[in-house]
């Protein structure tokens, strides 16, 4: 029978998903297929909080824009997730490479706007580096689905046809 988890049982953790960035640079999503189908997916946002003393955990780089959403009228524009630190505070958190910024709170700063960036890689972090600079915790909230243009999944292991 199926299962109810997203498939999870199906191939008992084994297999890898893979994304294909519009960059063509391709990089494992996740820790298996099932793992790396929410992540790609999305769960929709992830609010974590940085505290003042602690390093972020990740780098930013700017945006890649894919589909619809590359041109130049979006070059340049927005932020995401670049490498994740092992054990860091963003790692502990959830915060996987490909995440993109969507907001920072207290004061709330909107960073996507319709799905699509508001401000400038730039501008993001000089943001991020002032309020990082003032002291106290910085507040992000991410969109947790990984911008992969592509999706693969490989190393597959064969499994019996489900029954319906």
């Amino acid at each position: 029978g199926s299962s109810a988890s997203g498939g999870d049982d199906v191939w008992g953790g084994a297999g890898r998903l893979v994304g294909e960035y519009v960059s063509g640079e391709l990089a494992q999503i996740g820790d298996d297929v099932a793992a790396g189908c929410r992540e790609a997916i999305g769960k929709g946002t992830l609010r974590v909080d940085f505290p003042a003393e602690a390093p972020l955990g990740l780098s930013l780089g700017p945006l890649q824009p894919s589909g619809e959403a590359a041109g130049a009228a979006s070059a340049g524009l927005g932020a995401e997730v670049g490498e994740v630190e092992e054990g860091g505070v963003a790692d502990e958190a959830g915060v996987r490479a490909g995440m993109l910024f969507h907001r920072l709170e207290g004061p709330d700063l909107l960073l996507m706007r319709g799905g699509a960036p508001a401000l400038s890689f730039e501008a993001i972090l000089a943001e991020v580096d002032a309020r990082r600079a003032r002291g106290g915790s910085l507040t992000v909230v991410f969109d947790t689905a990984v911008p992969a243009a592509r999706l693969y999944a490989v190393e597959l292991p064969a499994v019996p046809a489900l029954r319906a």
